[in-house]
């Protein structure tokens, strides 16, 4: 029931070696004044975080820096990034049109 001073909702530290996610440690502050949908929603999306997904830039995508409530869930182009991180594509970026 920790809280953040910035505001923050929550972080992931992740472990790398040779561009290799090891693992990731996930903090999640203030808990207790979560509803179950909000936990649900920021754990979503610092696992985003553990599994190598950046911020997007899109306001409403759940990787979005500030977390919309209103779209908790993964986006298509999410998966895409996924898709690339885990199928070889070494340095690469999804690129996400509307």
């Amino acid at each position: 029931n920790i809280r953040d001073t910035d505001g923050y909702t929550g972080y992931t530290k992740s472990v790398v070696e040779e561009n290799e996610i090891l693992k990731s440690f996930i903090t999640i502050y203030d808990v207790s004044n979560l509803t179950e949908e909000q936990l649900a929603t920021i754990t979503r999306h610092e696992f985003g975080h553990a599994l190598g997904l950046g911020h997007s830039t899109a306001p409403e995508d759940l990787m979005a820096p500030t977390i919309d409530m209103t779209t908790p869930y993964i986006s298509e182009c999410n998966v895409a990034g996924i898709v690339d991180l885990y199928n070889g594509g070494e340095g690469s970026s999804t690129i996400c049109e509307k």
